[in-house]
């Protein structure tokens, strides 16, 4: 297992925080784990928007068609209907 060197005033605010001493280890593993599932999140929104981008670019719209057929569809699902 690594080992990794947090400075100490992180380490303070962590106390302040309320984590006990004995849990520092397992907050910073947590907060980490955290911090990874968004960075894959953020990787996979990624990898959708350049496949849509791809389709869109291929049907020959360009981004301003794209927004304004949105901005209708959102437009006709807000009106209600008797």
């Amino acid at each position: 297992m690594s080992e990794i060197q947090l400075p100490n005033t992180l380490v303070d605010q962590i106390a302040a925080a309320g984590v006990p001493t004995g849990s520092v280890d397992e907050f910073v593993e947590q907060a980490v784990r955290e911090k990874l599932h968004e960075e894959e999140r953020r990787k996979e929104f990624h990898r959708l928007t350049a496949k849509i981008r791809e389709a869109m670019l291929a049907k020959g719209l360009t981004e301003d068609e794209l927004l304004a057929d949105f901005e209708k569809q959102r437009r006709s699902d807000s009106v209600e209907t008797p």
